[in-house]
């Protein structure tokens, strides 16, 4: 298993480390040491924001969103300029827009195979893609095998997941990314440092990566 972090936590008694092993991209193996015995091991759900492993003497709070990244996103630099190309054109400087990244996972890694432009309506600060349209992604997706990997979508400035963002999204799976990509795309070229990406963690509940968790998180070949 691969992702291992040793952690020391400063105990009054002395420092203790907890290990924590990746499983999968929602799934994590959290075992407690102290004095090489363990204490304790959990699992995260989807309905919590943070990892927590506890037990009588210790207990651990951890931000999710860096624990998240387990799994590389393996995208090629010409889906990458297709995206941003695609995205310009529909906003044409004047309206939000989305494209979605389409692909399958296998393992530890997350392949981005194909873009996708669903139907959608959109105006300067809001883009919308009716039930119907979502269906039908479903549907073709379902007899593919293949998966919405992320929802790109533009503003008219500042790159940030509002609220409405937080609900309308597309992929709503636990681990789901969403990158929204500012000004319109009308100067974007891919380069994912300028935009904000982030991490479903579930229920609805969507986190910012930082700079650093979103080079660890994207492989551009």
């Amino acid at each position: 298993m691969d992702g291992w972090y040793i952690i020391l936590i400063h105990q009054p008694e002395g420092p203790s480390f907890a290990c924590l092993g990746f499983e999968s991209i929602t799934r994590i193996r959290v075992t407690c040491e102290i004095a090489g015995k363990v204490t304790g091991s959990g699992v995260r759900t989807a309905s919590v924001t943070s990892w927590i492993v506890s037990n009588n003497d210790l207990r651990i709070r951890m931000d999710s969103q860096e624990l998240l990244i387990t799994a590389k996103y393996i995208i090629s630099a010409d889906l990458l300029k297709s995206s941003a190309d695609a995205l310009r054109s529909l906003s044409r400087g004047i309206r939000e827009s989305v494209v979605l990244w389409i692909g399958t996972e296998r393992e530890d890694e997350a392949f981005v195979q194909r873009l996708l432009v669903p139907r959608q309506l959109a105006s300067a600060r809001h883009f919308e893609v009716s039930l119907e349209e979502r269906i039908r992604i479903i549907r073709e997706l379902g007899n593919s095998g293949d998966k919405v990997l992320a929802q790109l979508h533009t503003h008219p400035r500042r790159a940030f997941h509002s609220c409405t963002d937080d609900r309308l999204a597309l992929p709503r799976h636990t681990g789901a990314i969403s990158i929204v990509v500012p000004n319109f795309a009308s100067n974007w070229n891919g380069d994912l440092k300028r935009t904000s990406v982030n991490r479903h963690l579930g229920n609805g509940v969507w986190s910012e990566l930082s700079a650093e968790a979103v080079l660890k998180l994207f492989e551009i070949r």
